[in-house]
């Protein structure tokens, strides 16, 4: 049996003895121990746990919904026991920030708590995370080399709220970070632990010589490794202590578990495709632009831009339509659309309209020539009047004039060549 410090299930006042064994080591309150203050702006997938009100731990998004998270943080609670939030730097900000509902929870049926095997879980959230802010999912590991992945030497970053010093019981408010080494490979032998240690199951990773390490309180974080992008690589699971010689810390080995998170939801694994089927749409004052999202690469997790030309507006959303106002007048449009997710930026699409738009605002009972309204939408040669749309009651045309005939909006319809223009007229 593995004696091994438990680093979340902790109650918050006190220090506990692991009933499971008279030789396990005590339990301390999670924190990370040798790092420094941080800021969810560096880990902006990072979220708080808090079960029953006395217990803490800390889990990562991987999608809007999905919060990975150790098993043990898990076991034992009821979805209605757990807490989470997220874009927080320090736990004294719960006040000011939204509660992220929980829907289910479901820690890997094959944890042991005797020997912290399989020490993975998820927390569903009953409602998705806005990731156009500050909040945004990790990247899970895929496409490395799980047998070879992450080698020795390899650098990570771990945070979390738990205890700074394994002689202090109180966690900390202030979300702290700390880098750390990896020490073994994925089936290489690590300190002191001997057979104690799975490397199939555990990242091996901290300082030869402790003094860096996660604690209590600090179960279920992250330890993150930056490739191309920052990947989830494990989480905090257990370990001898805290920052002892000899007794790095374990981290849940992500590798070994990815076709159980991915039979949890939809998941991003590579940046997103291209959009297809874009299409724009004049509204009058406004433009709108829609787009179908690829349906392989988690879309859920993917924030799309839009950018019109020539203005440059740009449009952030996580759904698959956008408007715009005020686009320049009498100019023909494009826009391109391109998807980011927490593996990367996919590539761009992009569609040209044949229209341009513009607004004008006029008093009722105005009679305006159609060449003034050509006028306004660019176009100094001849201009043929296509029709009056969405609008009928509230102008008509009278001879070579658009009259004004109701408040509202009319949107009168202009044609040279190919390029069809749209005027919206405000009638006030």
């Amino acid at each position: 049996m593995k004696a091994f410090s438990i680093f979340s299930l902790i109650v918050v006042s006190a220090v506990l003895i692991n009933p499971a064994s008279a030789s396990a080591a005590q339990l301390h309150k999670p924190a990370i121990i040798g790092g420094s203050a941080g800021s969810i702006d560096n880990s902006p997938w990072q979220v708080f746990i808090v079960m029953r009100g006395t217990s803490q731990c800390s889990g990562s998004l991987v999608s809007p919904t999905m919060v990975v998270t150790a098993a043990h943080c898990l076991v034992g609670y009821a979805a209605n026991d757990i807490r989470v939030w997220a874009g927080i730097s320090k736990t004294s900000e719960r006040s000011l920030t939204q509660e992220m509902p929980v829907a289910s929870t479901n820690a890997n049926p094959s944890f042991d708590v005797r020997t912290f095997s399989n020490d993975i879980g998820v927390i569903t959230l009953g409602k998705p995370v806005d990731i156009t802010g500050k909040v945004y999912p990790i990247a899970l590991p895929f496409g490395v080399t799980p047998s070879t992945w992450p080698a020795a030497g390899t650098a990570g970053t771990i945070s979390g709220w738990g205890v700074t010093s394994p002689s202090n019981a109180a966690t900390s408010d202030q979300l702290m970070r700390a880098e750390v080494s990896v020490l073994a490979g994925p089936a290489e032998p690590c300190g002191q632990y001997g057979p104690d240690l799975d490397p199939a199951q555990d990242v091996c990773a901290g300082s030869p010589v402790g003094a860096v390490d996660a604690c209590q309180g600090d179960s279920g974080g992250p330890l993150v490794i930056q490739g191309t992008v920052p990947i989830l690589a494990g989480l905090v699971s257990s370990g001898n202590e805290c920052a002892k010689a000899g007794y790095p810390g374990l981290y849940t080995r992500i590798t070994s578990f990815l076709p159980w998170l991915q039979q949890q939801g939809s998941i991003a694994t590579a940046a997103p495709e291209a959009p297809t089927e874009l299409v724009a749409t004049n509204l009058g004052s406004r433009v709108g632009v829609t787009w179908k999202a690829p349906s392989n690469t988690g879309s859920a997790s993917t924030i799309w831009t839009v950018t019109a030309a020539p203005s440059g507006q740009m449009c952030v959303t996580a759904s698959t339509t956008c408007e715009f106002d005020e686009l320049p007048s009498g100019q023909e449009l494009s826009f391109t659309v391109a998807g980011k997710n927490s593996f990367g930026t996919g590539p761009v699409a992009s569609i040209s309209p044949q229209f341009s738009s513009v607004t004008k605002i006029r008093k009722l009972g105005a009679v305006i020539p159609v060449k003034r309204i050509a006028s306004w939408a660019g176009i100094t040669s001849q201009a043929k009047l296509v029709t009056i749309s969405e609008s009928p009651r509230i102008c008509s045309v009278k001879a070579t004039d658009v009259v004004l005939k109701k408040r509202g909006a009319c949107v009168v319809s202009l044609s040279r060549g190919k390029i069809s223009h749209h005027v919206a007229i405000a009638v006030v």
